[in-house]
């Protein structure tokens, strides 16, 4: 009996220590910037015109989440650049019509990956200079619905799906947080043209474009293209 009294004792005893006992936490940090985009201004262009999306970023930038001023000199940012055709004829397969268009570097650079998806980047001058000028030139008439967009692993937190971002902390878990922006011509979208219409993937499901108020943050930009 007093041997399982004094176990009994030195558990409790060694419990209460581990209890005082502070284990260091991860390191994670979330930020909330806005990125302000500009598309040349038009509703409506002709086939073999160039479309330009450019953005001329300050390497101090307001985050949101804490109010304070990032310095985003080392951190190397690019975006997506995805080209829909809003037909109905034509269906989603996630690929987009990127392919209808000539992509011109200006300032920046793009990069295109191809796999089971074809992806199109667009990266700044350089590191310390995040200015890009982009352009893009159609070649079929049609309504498209354009869009500049995060690469997914700027906001996802798992390991497997994402590498370190590095933005300031190189110890630290940091991604953007889903309340970051990417603000196109100050939120004058031109998605109006496109709201609610709906088309197919090849399985046969219906998606719906939503509507100018719900994208005027998520990069979007409608434009009519007409023949010569």
């Amino acid at each position: 009996m007093k041997l399982k009294l004094k176990l009994a004792f030195l558990l409790s005893f060694y419990w209460n220590i581990l209890g005082c006992i502070k284990m260091p936490q991860p390191c994670a940090k979330d930020y909330a910037f806005e990125f302000p985009i500009t598309v040349t201004p038009q509703d409506t262009f002709t086939v073999g015109d160039t479309i330009w999306w450019e953005m001329n970023l300050s390497n101090q930038l307001l985050d949101h989440s804490s109010g304070e001023y990032i310095d985003l000199t080392n951190f190397e940012l690019f975006f997506g650049l995805g080209l829909e055709a809003v037909d109905s004829t034509v269906p989603v397969t996630g690929n987009g019509q990127n392919h209808w268009f000539e992509l011109v570097q200006d300032v920046g650079h793009i990069t295109q990956q191809q796999s089971t998806l074809s992806y199109t980047y667009i990266q700044t001058a350089s590191t310390q200079d995040k200015r890009f000028r982009i352009g893009c030139i159609p070649s079929k008439r049609g309504t498209f619905s354009g869009e500049v967009y995060f690469p997914k692993y700027y906001t996802r937190k798992d390991h497997s799906l994402r590498e370190e971002l590095q933005i300031v902390d190189p110890n630290c878990e940091e991604t953007l947080t889903f309340n970051s922006k990417i603000i196109v011509n100050n939120k004058d979208n031109n998605h109006h043209m496109i709201d609610g219409i709906c088309r197919y993937t090849t399985d046969g499901r219906r998606l719906c474009y939503p509507t100018a108020d719900e994208v005027e943050n998520y990069g979007h930009y409608a434009f009519h293209v007409k023949e010569l």
